[in-house]
């Protein structure tokens, strides 16, 4: 999956980066966690720092319009955020570390 920033504003008075972006070339509608991973390792900064507030994804389409927001720091981010919009990107990863720990178990019980 590629992504394209189209538009980034700087909001000095929330202490944030408000960016729309791109996202071309996927099969299925990009999930939060995916969508972090690319803003964080294309930015350079944290994946704490990064909230999606939007996918938007036309039927058939293999691109999605993306709006996120990067904060400059943890603080400015829980200030700012609303508390279910935190949770939203953090709950994909730790359903995955639930899902990693069950697998891990299945598997040593049948031995």
């Amino acid at each position: 999956m590629d992504i394209e920033v189209i538009e980034e504003r700087k909001n000095p008075l929330l202490e944030r980066k408000e960016l729309e972006i791109l996202a071309k070339a996927f099969s299925s509608t990009p999930s939060r966690k995916e969508l972090i991973d690319l803003i964080s390792a294309k930015l350079g900064i944290g994946k704490d720092l990064v909230v999606i507030r939007k996918i938007e994804q036309g039927f058939g389409m293999q691109k999605a319009r993306v709006v996120a927001r990067v904060y400059d720091n943890p603080d400015a981010l829980r200030r700012y955020e609303a508390e279910h919009i935190i949770k939203r990107g953090q709950k994909e990863e730790k359903k995955e570390v639930e899902e990693g720990g069950k697998g891990e178990e299945s598997k040593e019980e049948p031995a």
